[in-house]
């Protein structure tokens, strides 16, 4: 029993963030702001009430213009083929199922 909690120490001790004795020397380095900038990042999501569907959104940096684009997807959770259900061009986000999971309202 001792030998699991010892070695479930050495395994989370080994994956701390801080532990750089198994990273290569490319992963060293900090990201670069032009590769930082163009990551999407996942926001807020939303389950349908009969679990098949989740609603989340998308937003990518436009540095050009010093703003956050972002869009809202829709994605059924069996068949995993995603659909962009906004344009893009303002803010959309934080999409809600409605209690009846017959529609899908945003910001």
């Amino acid at each position: 029993m001792h030998f699991r909690f010892r070695a479930l120490g050495i395994v989370l001790l080994l994956l701390t963030p801080g532990n750089t004795a198994h990273a290569s020397p490319a992963s060293r380095r900090p990201f670069r702001f032009d590769e930082l900038s163009s990551v999407r990042r996942l926001g807020a999501f939303s389950v349908s009430p009969d679990g098949k569907w989740v609603a989340y959104s998308v937003a990518t940096a436009d540095v050009e213009e010093n703003r956050t684009r972002s869009a809202v997807w829709i994605q059924s959770l069996s068949a995993g083929e995603a659909r962009r259900l906004t344009s893009g061009e303002k803010r959309d986000s934080d999409p809600k199922f409605s209690p009846d999971g017959g529609r899908l309202a945003f910001l």
